[in-house]
């Protein structure tokens, strides 16, 4: 069965979601590495099916501004989103960073699933 990337990265979205979600409470050391497994493979699965989306979508004079762009966003939130954590783990609220970050995956996944993935007639506002 094929899934087409908006559906795969909206699945992709809710299993990073679902696995980072549940980090902060596990006790366990063998339940963190299944936790850290789920988060892993959703986080790691979402990344080709963005890119594949933005060359469908964007025409073909601008993908390499656009790929670009998207990069740079990318860059950004992996230097903003660790010093957010820092600022609060430094106030002692240890699982906020983790719920911030599952709940922007549910999010995102929600927004992807509702805009998306429906057929690219019903997708444009009338």
């Amino acid at each position: 069965m094929k899934m087409g990337e908006p559906k795969l990265n909206a699945a992709s979205l809710f299993v990073a979601g679902a696995g980072i979600a549940f980090l902060p409470y596990i006790k366990i050391w063998g339940l963190l590495f299944v936790g850290l497994a789920v988060f892993s493979v959703g986080a790691s699965i979402t990344r080709p099916p963005v890119f594949g989306m933005i060359s469908i979508l964007t025409p073909a004079h601008e993908q390499g501004g656009t790929m670009g762009v998207a990069q740079g966003a990318g860059s950004l939130a992996r230097i903003a989103g660790p010093i957010f954590a820092i600022g609060i783990f430094g106030k002692n609220h240890l699982p906020v960073p983790y719920l911030c970050c599952a709940a922007l995956c549910f999010a995102t996944g929600c927004i992807t699933t509702r805009y998306l993935t429906l057929p690219r007639n019903e997708a444009a506002p009338q």
